[in-house]
């Protein structure tokens, strides 16, 4: 069946590619962002870890703040997957959730960098 037909195979053409990049720009950037902080990460080091030129990263991401608030969505989807327990208390939800995300590369190591960012 072909896509004129009304199926697809699966996601195709510039629309996907351009998400799937803007994903490894985020992905790059949480590493960079973990890693340097936001003010030791710069542009440059997101594009070079995601391969691609300053001017493209830019394309996808207008402003480096732009940029950490997209990080910081795409953090929100990943540990927002985890599933609530009504039953249980506070101190057990704080640690079933520091153990989720204890399993999730450079979470942790982003919000600790952020935070120690933000008391300046």
């Amino acid at each position: 069946m072909s896509a004129k037909d009304g199926g697809q195979a699966g996601r195709r053409g510039p629309y996907a590619k351009s998400e799937e990049r803007r994903r490894s720009i985020l992905d790059a950037a949480h590493a960079v962002f973990a890693a340097k902080g936001y003010s030791g990460g710069s542009l440059q080091d997101v594009a070079d870890h995601a391969s691609m030129s300053q001017t493209s990263l830019l394309h996808h991401f207008p402003s480096k703040r732009e940029l950490l608030m997209a990080v910081l969505e795409r953090r929100d989807e990943i540990t927002g997957a985890m599933p609530a327990d009504a039953e249980e208390g506070l101190i057990d939800g704080v640690i079933r959730t520091a153990l989720f995300n204890e399993s999730i590369p450079s979470v942790i190591e982003l919000y600790t960098v952020l935070c120690a960012e933000s008391v300046t």
